[in-house]
């Protein structure tokens, strides 16, 4: 594979540090999310983590939940 090619195949993913930007969050919260299982599926080339962008967008469009629910769970303070 020519690394015009490779190149080309990967401006579909994003890395890491892309990735954590794209969602305003620090690489340690993505590094954290993937040692625990949690977050967008993740592609690997050796050792290097990518993420697939369409899926990663499907994925944060799935963590939608009502206004309500969010606030249902938020601990009420004494008046």
């Amino acid at each position: 594979m020519k690394a015009e090619d490779a190149t080309n195949l990967l401006s579909d993913y994003w890395d890491e540090a892309e990735l954590a930007a794209a969602l305003g969050l620090s690489v340690v919260t993505i590094r954290r999310w993937r040692a625990q299982k949690k977050g967008p599926p993740v592609t690997y080339r050796g050792r290097t983590p990518f993420y697939y962008k369409p899926s990663a967008k499907t994925w944060f469009a799935a963590q939608e939940q009502p206004a309500e629910r969010h606030h249902q769970n938020r601990r009420l303070l004494p008046a």
